[in-house]
């Protein structure tokens, strides 16, 4: 994935509800019951992916030497794998949208959530796609913003770690700005805990903020310590949330990355009650809880890999 971005800052939002305690006062996917939510809308277990008419099953397959290797087999040979060793994979390795042809994926008031992702092209409203010759256009409404499910919720623990490109432009009015979560799922299914990039164009300092929580107040935050500088055209920075285990416990890492890959802002999120195994799964969804910003928000690369 290509990443370009520049400068960015530390904030924290004060006064703010815990998506994970399950008793949201405003509207998510979780309590929300528009036509689709993000737990009627699971497709296919992400482990099966259909190709040329037929199903194939992910599973780590035990070599001779005792090494595990990633492969695919028809569902039918999988008992005969299981008998000898192998490990049923329950989510695909990978699940990548480049917004080259459509939004698939991403669900907004087009089926029956909140806000519109469109689909444009490379250079609509100046703006070059960051790989490719499309891209995606996320906008907000008066409720909320699109979200995704990936390839499907995975409520089976492995490292993970998603990444979207977001196009962060310092000319945006003051109080223009998004907050963006990427979401685990515990070990019963059910949701776990979110994990928020929070920016914004601050009023009083007119500098484009950036920030990283476990809470979102569906408006712009304020607290920063650096700040985005203005370029033309818009910057593009990789939000990145990176999955694993640190003490038994999960811990996720919210990094900023530049083009080269290196890290220039990063917060590191961790609950002791986040327990894995037991209390953990895999991901959820990715969501922008809001956007107010005049036209949307101009994404790209938006992309998952598990790491088996």
């Amino acid at each position: 994935m290509k990443k370009l971005i520049s400068l960015f800052a530390l904030l924290f939002v004060a006064s703010v509800f815990l998506l994970h305690c399950g008793s949201n006062p405003v509207t998510s996917p979780e309590t929300a019951s528009p036509k689709l939510t993000p737990d009627n809308l699971q497709a296919t277990p992400a482990a099966l992916e259909k190709g040329n008419g037929a199903e194939k099953v992910y599973i780590l397959h035990l070599t001779g030497n005792g090494e595990y290797i990633l492969i695919q087999v028809a569902p039918n040979a999988v008992p005969a794998h299981l008998a000898h060793g192998d490990i049923l994979v329950p989510c695909a390795p990978s699940y990548q949208q480049g917004f080259e042809a459509s939004t698939d994926g991403w669900f907004d008031s087009n089926s029956g959530w909140y806000g519109l992702a469109t689909q444009v092209s490379s250079g609509t409203g100046g703006i070059v796609s960051s790989a490719g010759s499309g891209h995606a256009v996320m906008e907000g409404d008066a409720s909320s913003a699109p979200y995704s499910i990936f390839d499907g919720y995975c409520d089976s623990w492995t490292p993970w770690t998603a990444e979207l490109d977001v196009y962060l432009d310092p000319s945006w009015s003051t109080s223009q700005g998004f907050d963006y979560t990427v979401a685990a799922t515990g070990s019963d299914g059910a949701h776990q805990r979110d994990f928020i990039f929070h920016v914004n164009k601050d009023a009083s300092t007119g500098k484009l903020l950036v920030a990283g929580s476990n809470n979102t107040n569906f408006a712009p935050a304020r607290t920063w310590k650096i700040s985005i500088t203005t370029k033309s055209p818009p910057p593009v920075g990789t939000l990145q949330h990176v999955f694993y285990e640190s003490g038994g416990a999960l811990a996720v890492d919210l990094n900023l990355l530049d083009s080269g890959g290196n890290v220039l802002f990063t917060e590191t999120r961790t609950n002791a009650s986040d327990v894995i195994p037991d209390e953990v799964g895999g991901n959820r969804y990715a969501w922008f809880t809001f956007i107010n910003v005049d036209g949307g928000v101009a994404v790209d690369e938006f992309e998952i890999f598990r790491h088996y």
